[in-house]
């Protein structure tokens, strides 16, 4: 999972270098604020299944060593 977290800190990087240079802009920032905000919640729900993935395949993994440790 470091992958993962790796690229979901240079998204975030990204995200606030993005912030930083809309604060400065005046105009249209409303519709990129917006979606900036879609980009971090799509970021942390990938996050969470990730995990969720990592979670049941750690489980699998261990269910398979505890019956080729019986057999």
């Amino acid at each position: 999972m470091s992958a993962l977290q790796d690229s979901s800190e240079r998204l975030e990087a990204a995200l606030a270098r993005l912030e930083a240079v809309l604060a400065e802009r005046a105009g249209e920032t409303g519709e990129l604020r917006a979606a900036i905000a879609e980009a971090r919640a799509e970021n942390e729900r990938l996050q969470k299944l990730a995990g969720e993935a990592a979670n049941r395949l750690d489980r699998t993994i261990a269910e398979l060593e505890r019956v080729m440790k019986e057999a």
